[in-house]
């Protein structure tokens, strides 16, 4: 367990487990299991930074779909950035409005620091009037969907930026 904490941003929480064995039975199955299994061959991480845990939830759900992304979230802007930094994700989905910065803010953070200026970042926002989207894209987002996305247009988008990788079969 690891925790880190910064004064007046918060705290990151990190909790490594041993892998379980072929003859371990969980007493409960997590909805991403085959997916936390499987971060030892997980091929891509995805950062999904949002403050509601509703839409965390249904995010993770989705993300369970594609067994290979080894999926990251975070609640606050500031962590996004120091996550995204430490472990170099493959994607960014990005909510706007977040308790410490804006998604703009977040944005201009991680593109001016050029271990994280090239990760592609889309926008996950019920804020879709025309103005935020290109001030958005400007930005340097490279998509911006609207909340609630449907699945397929969600998955559509990760399996277009992260390549046929992401859509390979669960293992069995």
């Amino acid at each position: 367990l690891e925790a880190r904490s910064v004064r007046g941003e918060g705290a990151a929480f990190t909790v490594r487990l041993q892998q379980a064995t072929g003859t371990d039975r969980p007493l409960v199955v997590p909805a991403r299991a085959p997916s936390v299994l499987a971060d030892a061959v997980a091929e891509h991480t995805v950062l999904v930074v949002e403050d509601n845990l509703a839409t965390i939830a249904l995010v993770e759900s989705v993300f369970a779909l594609r067994p290979t992304i080894r999926l990251l979230t975070a609640m606050q802007g500031s962590i996004a950035v120091e996550l995204a930094r430490e472990h170099l994700p493959a994607l960014i989905v990005l909510d706007l409005h977040l308790p410490d910065l804006d998604g703009a803010e977040v944005i201009g953070r991680l593109r001016g620091d050029p271990r994280t200026a090239a990760i592609p970042v889309v926008i996950y926002s019920a804020d879709a009037t025309e103005r935020e989207v290109r001030r958005l894209l400007a930005a340097g987002a490279v998509a911006y969907l609207t909340k609630p996305a449907k699945v397929t247009e969600f998955l559509a988008m990760v399996d277009s930026i992260l390549g046929k990788a992401a859509t390979a079969p669960t293992r069995s």
